[in-house]
């Protein structure tokens, strides 16, 4: 590319990182392993170009080891971390986005949905990452969404007792709405109880 004249950018990264994504969800990858290391050479790529890759970059990144790992029926967490290691360096921050890719691997390696947040949560902690009040938003959503009636409330919960343990504690909005979440909760549980066995 460079020997036509057009300079490489993120965007072309981000394409090449998209394709091995897509490449590892088509098992054309053997494992989580190769995902990363593929990946790696990317980001080494970008940096030997002084390109700095942002979160994009990383979030292609982590699905195409998650979908290695699920392919190839291998764990993948050493990996995972491997990557979060390389964005702590690289000092891109996650976002909704990738929680929900590392919740969709604990998931798939046995975790409930209430136990692949804070899974999620402590992984980018091991690194020095902090998951935001959006990707706390997108736990609780997801919980909610996993089933109906009073069964999805107290995963909830759980997500909620997480959070205010965690390092996410210190951000007000956060708290205001994990506040808000329990009272939510709390007036659905005692809803329910006057429900008919039946209805």
């Amino acid at each position: 590319m460079q020997e036509s004249g057009v300079d490489a950018n993120v965007v072309t990264f981000n394409s090449l990182m998209t394709i091995i994504a897509k490449s590892a969800a088509a098992g054309d990858i053997p494992d989580a392993g190769a995902a990363l290391s593929q990946g790696t050479q990317v980001v080494g790529m970008m940096l030997t170009s002084d390109i700095s890759p942002n979160i994009i970059t990383f979030n292609a990144l982590v699905t195409a080891i998650v979908k290695a790992g699920v392919a190839s029926r291998e764990g993948c967490k050493e990996e995972l971390a491997g990557a979060l290691n390389l964005m702590a360096q690289a000092e891109v921050q996650p976002n909704s986005v990738t929680s929900v890719l590392l919740m969709d691997w604990f998931v798939a390696d046995g975790l409930t949905i209430s136990e692949s947040g804070p899974a999620a949560v402590e992984l980018l902690e091991e690194v020095g990452l902090e998951a935001d009040c959006g990707s706390f938003k997108t736990m609780v959503d997801t919980c909610a969404r996993s089933g109906n009636g009073v069964r999805h409330i107290i995963p909830i919960l759980e997500v909620g007792r997480f959070l205010a343990q965690s390092s996410l504690s210190h951000d007000p909005l956060c708290m205001q709405f994990v506040f808000l979440l329990v009272s939510i909760c709390k007036d659905s549980v005692r809803s329910c109880a006057f429900v008919p066995r039946g209805v």
